[in-house]
């Protein structure tokens, strides 16, 4: 799988948006919170709502590739 079609899969989860919340996130990719919050530590946050502080996906999709090759 390449990070290109990790952002389109990503992007389609959310309605199209370049954003997604730690919660998408883990329901996304069928893991705990405590997963997706290891993995998205250290990215830059959109500050959010109610519903949730966001990050850039293809950053997510950038550390998602990083962390499938180790």
């Amino acid at each position: 799988m390449e990070k290109q079609e990790v952002i389109r899969e990503m992007k389609a989860f959310v309605g199209g948006s370049s954003y997604i919340t730690a919660n998408a996130l883990a329901r996304h990719l069928g893991k705990s919170k405590g997963f997706t919050k290891k993995l998205i530590t250290g990215l830059d946050k959109i500050p959010g709502d109610a519903r949730g502080t966001k990050y850039f996906i293809p950053e997510v999709a950038q550390r998602i590739m990083e962390e499938k090759r180790q």
